[in-house]
Formats: structure tokens, sequence, C-alpha cells
């Protein structure tokens, strides 16, 4: 993920305001006549997060930050039938999945920044936040026969709050005295869930999730104004 950051300048007795967010727009489909099936999705992601704090020293950071996603996953899948009679290939059976996730994460954070050489600086920051996330999805079986068709729908509403405790690693090198480029290179957390599936049977549960993430691919990479 790209982030976008925005922070007043890191000094003892001043504010810093950070913005990040991210949006990821993509469509991908599959066409394999020969194995009588064609699928396709849709997803679009949105991220945003805000951050406000306070240096009580030029290198010690603490505040709070309200973070915001919504997620949006629409895939249509088909299975086809090839009629050598009429040489035509026709649907037979399709099915629909429309997939909507919202996510609120207000918490606090603390941050510490090391310099390790002249502009370089290592930055451990640990966050304790509350997270509600909800996921509606609606899917729809389509059976075409000879002459019409079938339809039948579900739909699923499930709600999880979290209580998330997580410390990351940053690396920040100042380009000058108001622009520096960050990457967080690791990131760690445990989250304690509980799920509340709120339609079609309101039901509950609980459990724990500890990640561990050192892989690039999770890697993420900002811009830093220093104003």
């Amino acid at each position: 993920m790209v982030s976008t950051s925005v922070e007043s300048q890191i000094s003892n007795g001043t504010f810093i305001v950070e913005e990040s967010f991210s949006f990821v727009y993509s469509n991908n489909s599959s066409d394999n006549i020969s194995a009588n099936f064609d699928s396709g999705i849709k997803e679009t992601r949105f991220y945003n997060r805000t951050d406000i704090g306070y240096s009580f020293t030029d290198n010690f950071v603490a505040g709070v930050f309200i973070e915001y996603s919504k997620n949006k996953a629409e895939s249509d899948n088909q299975v086809l039938t090839f009629n050598p009679s009429t040489g035509f290939t026709t649907t037979t059976n399709r099915s629909l999945d429309d997939r909507k996730t919202t996510t609120v994460s207000p918490g606090l954070y603390l941050r510490y920044n090391f310099k390790i050489a002249e502009k370089l600086y290592i930055s451990p920051r640990l966050d304790l936040s509350h997270e509600t996330n909800t996921t509606k999805r609606i899917q729809s079986l389509i059976n075409f026969t000879n002459g019409g068709f079938t339809t039948s729908e579900s739909e699923t509403k499930i709600e999880w709050k979290s209580y998330n405790l997580s410390l990351s690693g940053l690396v920040m090198y100042t380009i000058n005295t108001k622009l520096a480029v960050q990457v967080r290179v690791f990131n760690s957390g445990i989250k304690t869930r509980y799920n509340n599936s709120l339609f079609p049977a309101n039901q509950q549960s609980k459990d724990t999730v500890i990640n561990v993430r050192f892989n690039p691919v999770y890697w993420e990479y900002g811009l830093i104004l220093l104003l």
C-alpha cells in the first residue's frame, strides 16, 4: 500500500498532524471456454488515516489516530455449455457475489525516533486501538433451463469488534528540512475479536489473532512534509 503523509515539524512542544490514504481499483476476468468456465471480479479499496500527536521531546511523540477503510468486491462466475449441434456456447449456471466491508478504528499511539546516521532515523511505534468491522454480503444463484431460469438469493451481515495492540518499525530519511520519506518495514500485532452475526441469525463468537509481517509485500511507503 502506498500512503501519503503530511506532518508539522517534529520538535519539542509542537503538534504533529499526519494524513495517510490509499485507493486501489482492480477489474480481473478469466475466460476459459475449453474448461466451460467464465469468471470476473471487480474490487475497490479505499483507506484513510489521520494522526494528531504532540512531541514531548524532539524524539518522542504521543497522540491519537483514526483509521477508516471501505472495500467493495463483486464477482460474477458462469458455467458454460457448448452445443455442438448449434455451434453456440450458452450459460447454464451463474453465481453473483456482492461483498461490502467497512472498518472504523480509533486509537492511541506512541513513537520514538532514533537517529542512526545523518538524516536517517528508525522509529518503533506502538498502537492501541478499538476496531469495528462490518461486512454485508449478498449471494445470488441463477440456473438457466430450457425456456426459463430460476434464482435464489442469500444475505448475511457480520460485525466484528476488536481490541488491537500492534508494534511497527519505520525507517525515515529526511531529504531536507521540509521533506522526508518513510517506509514501514515491520509490523506485528495481537487482536482480540468479538464476532456478532447480525443477519440472518444473531450469533456470537470470540477469537484471538496474532500476526508478524516482515515480507516486503506488506511494506507501506510514505511521503512526509515537515511544515
